[in-house]
């Protein structure tokens, strides 16, 4: 199984902004409306680094994502508590960000969706998975509403007519 980030049809394009050394590391594909929209989204920047860390778990639909708090804690430099706090609030809204409420489904109620697993043989915890259909809906969403706004636009847009001497 490759790791999220061993996608070879896109190394050409990362080998001439990044060495290949670097890429060699693994990367992660973050579409472009989750950074346009974060402030619109209300996903605060603490937040936003979890979900690109857990994000660098994720290596498919089929396979969510499962790293250990602890892992995800080292690697941000931050404490479980704190990587718990983000992850409870990006799976937990109260409410929907607001000006969305129109594009997001009814029984929305976070970007991710965690699922908690127990060890069958001694009912131990095991590291939760982590689904990003959520968020791969409400920035679906976001790109139909920007559709929608750009056609408006050009359907108000005012031409210019130029007097004939």
């Amino acid at each position: 199984m490759d790791k999220i980030g061993k996608d070879y049809s896109e190394r050409p394009q990362l080998a001439h902004k990044w060495d290949e050394r670097v890429i060699n590391h693994g990367w992660v594909g973050v579409p472009n409306l989750l950074l346009e929209h974060q402030g619109r989204l209300q996903i605060s920047s603490s937040e936003l680094n979890v979900l690109l860390a857990l994000m660098k778990f994720w290596q498919s639909n089929d396979h969510p994502a499962h790293p250990s708090i602890k892992n995800i804690s080292k690697m941000l430099g931050k404490t479980e508590k704190t990587i718990q706090n983000n992850i409870r609030s990006l799976a937990n809204r109260n409410n929907k960000p607001e000006g969305l409420e129109h594009i997001l489904p009814q029984d929305w109620k976070g970007f991710i969706s965690v699922q908690r697993r127990k060890s069958p043989e001694n009912n131990a915890n095991l590291t939760n998975l982590y689904h990003f259909k959520p968020l791969a809906e409400v920035l679906l969403a976001l790109d139909e509403d920007q559709n929608e706004v750009k056609e408006e636009m050009k359907r108000k847009k005012p031409r210019i007519r130029l007097k004939s001497s």
